[in-house]
C-alpha cells in the first residue's frame, strides 16, 4: 500500500532538480510514490525525470503537453495519487531523509486531516541555511502551545510544501489549488486551515526551502497577467473567510495576511509597470474599500504590528 503521495510541478528547473529527486527517493519511508508532473519545460528537465523513473519505479511521471502552470500541475496529481497521504514539493527545494516518515507518523498518531511541520531556509546567494520565517517559525510555536490550532496559527499560512494532507480530506472538501502563476497556493491554504476538523503540529525542520536563486521564477511572476491572478487569489481568500466564519480570529489574522500579500506584490508590480501605476493604485484602493465594508482595516493592521 502505498502510504505517502509526493507531488512536484516541474518547469525549467534542471539545474537544481536532481538535488529535489534525491530527497525523494532516499527517504526513509519507502512506500511512497513521487509524482512529476512536467509543464512544458524548455531545458532537460524530462530527461532528468525520465531518467529517475527508468530506475525508480516509485517515479510517475506526467508529461503536460502545454504549459499550465503550477497550480495546474499540483491539482493534476492530487487527482492522481494512489497514496493515503499527500505532500507536496517544489522543485528547487528539498526534503529532510526523514520528512515523509516523520510527517506520516505524525498524522496517523492522531488521526488528523494536515499536520504542519518546520523548515530552514537556504540563501542561495550567500549559500547559508537559516530558521524559516521568524514570523512563520512564532506561529508554529503558538501552534504546538494551543488548543484551537485555528485561532492561533496564521501569521504566514501560505505555505503548502511544508504540511502533509489526508488526501479524502483534499477530496470531500474539494481542496484545490488556483490554476494561476501567482500566489495559487495561498487559498488552497486558507481553505484546507478552514475546513480541517483536526490538525496537529510537528516540530521539526523537515522542508528545505531555497531563497534568493538566480533563475527564472521571478520573471516569470511579474507580469501584467500575474498581477490579475494575485489580485483574484487575494479575493478568493476573502470570499473563503466569508462564507465560513469570518469573525474568528483565524479569519481576522488571514485577512492581515492577505493586506501584506497584496501590498507586497504591489510594490514588485509598481517598480516594473510604472505607467500603469494609477490603475493599480485604483485597484488596491477598491479592493481595500470592499474588505472594509466587512473588516476594520485599520483596526486589523495596527493589531498586528
Amino acid at each position: 500500500m502505498i502510504k505517502v503521495s509526493i507531488i512536484i510541478p516541474v518547469y525549467n528547473m534542471a539545474h537544481y532538480l536532481k538535488q529535489s529527486l534525491d530527497s525523494v527517493r532516499n527517504q526513509t519511508l519507502k512506500d511512497i510514490e513521487i509524482i512529476c508532473i512536467n509543464d512544458c519545460s524548455e531545458d532537460n528537465s524530462l530527461d532528468i525525470l525520465m531518467d529517475y523513473a527508468s530506475k525508480d519505479k516509485r517515479f510517475v511521471i506526467l508529461n503536460l503537453n502545454e504549459n499550465r502552470d503550477q497550480g495546474y500541475a499540483r491539482n493534476l496529481g492530487i487527482m492522481r495519487a494512489n497514496g493515503e497521504y499527500i505532500m507536496f514539493l517544489d522543485p528547487d527545494d528539498w526534503y529532510e531523509v526523514t520528512a515523509c516518515e516523520d510527517a506520516y507518523n505524525e498524522i496517523i498518531k492522531n488521526n488528523d486531516d494536515m499536520v504542519f511541520f518546520g523548515m530552514t531556509l537556504y540563501d542561495a546567494e550567500k549559500k547559508k541555511y537559516s530558521v524559516g520565517y521568524k514570523h512563520y517559525h512564532s506561529s508554529l510555536q503558538a501552534l504546538k502551545k494551543s488548543t484551537n490550532v485555528k485561532e492561533s496559527f496564521i501569521p504566514y499560512c501560505g505555505f503548502s510544501v511544508v504540511k502533509i494532507y489526508k488526501r479524502d480530506f483534499l477530496l470531500t472538501n474539494d481542496c484545490k489549488f488556483t490554476e494561476t502563476r501567482c500566489g495559487e497556493d495561498r487559498p488552497f491554504a486558507v481553505k484546507t486551515t478552514l475546513k480541517a476538523k483536526k490538525i496537529s503540529f510537528l516540530d521539526k525542520k523537515l522542508y528545505y526551502y531555497r531563497i534568493n536563486q538566480n533563475d527564472n521564477k521571478r520573471k516569470r511572476i511579474l507580469n501584467e497577467r500575474t498581477w490579475q491572478e494575485a489580485r483574484s487569489n487575494v479575493e478568493s481568500m476573502l470570499s473563503l473567510i466569508v462564507d465560513n466564519d469570518k469573525d474568528c480570529e483565524f479569519s481576522i489574522r488571514c485577512i492581515n495576511l492577505m493586506i501584506k500579500f497584496y501590498l507586497g506584490h504591489l510594490k514588485e508590480f509598481l517598480l516594473l509597470y510604472k505607467n500603469d501605476k494609477n490603475k493599480i493604485y485604483k485597484q488596491i484602493h477598491d479592493f481595500l474599500i470592499n474588505v472594509n465594508k466587512i473588516y476594520n482595516v485599520k483596526d486589523i493592521y495596527d493589531s498586528e504590528q
